[in-house]
């Protein structure tokens, strides 16, 4: 193993993919898989929307947006990933292999690690991987359903206090970072930029939340 590699791999045994497995046994499978180092630029389209995809992404640090394109020119974001995600895990065990949406590298430029699918499940610690991927598939579910949750709510308000209480629920505190900003917020509740800038000051005023850039607070 190249030493420059060292504090990649000393990060995997604590994800859910590789959980169970020592930092030695990870460094086997980082040189068995040929795993890739990749540093998109910030702004830099890494898989379109319905291209076949092959190899899914651990987000060493940075975030990775992954942004659906409709017909009619809209935009939604379907989510933020950050240090410790997997991206495209799901596509990668289609049957169809199709991207559905585009993952485009945050302005806080990401550092992945590029996995082959067709490797992994071919290494020596096969069985213990897709054991792990059973579990994070179903708790990427249960993730799709909180996002139908906040969606499903009739008004701006709602899917406003849906989404930071599912935040604080996630990081254990009343004030957080949202790592998006105003406009994508807008696109990832499905909702108008500018109603949604009058839904949060109004909310504010009233003393439900205080915010400044992707800082919220819950009062």
């Amino acid at each position: 193993m190249d030493e420059k590699y060292a504090g990649y791999i000393k990060k995997l045994p604590d994800t859910h993919l590789f959980r169970g497995l020592s930092e030695k046994q990870c460094a086997a499978i980082f040189d068995e898989v040929h795993m890739r180092v990749f540093r998109p630029a910030a702004g830099a389209s890494i898989v379109r929307q319905g291209e076949i995809q092959n190899v899914f992404y651990y987000v060493y640090s940075g975030i990775v947006r992954g942004e659906k394109f409709h017909i009619e020119g809209g935009i939604h974001l379907v989510e933020n990933y950050e240090s410790n995600d997997f991206i495209g895990l799901d596509t990668v065990g289609s049957t169809t292999r199709i991207a559905p949406w585009t993952l485009i590298a945050g302005e806080e430029a990401p550092v992945l690690l590029e996995i082959s699918a067709d490797d992994l499940l071919s290494c020596s610690f096969r069985d213990d991987i897709l054991m792990n991927i059973i579990q994070m598939l179903a708790n990427e579910n249960i993730k799709k359903a909180y996002k139908v949750n906040i969606v499903s709510k009739q008004s701006i308000r709602d899917r406003v206090l849906t989404f930071l209480l599912i935040r604080a629920e996630k990081t254990g505190k009343e004030e957080f970072h949202i790592r998006m900003t105003q406009e994508q917020l807008a696109q990832f509740l499905c909702v108008n930029r500018s109603s949604l800038s009058h839904e949060l000051s109004e909310m504010r005023r009233e003393g439900l939340i205080d915010f400044k850039g992707d800082y919220f607070k819950l009062l």
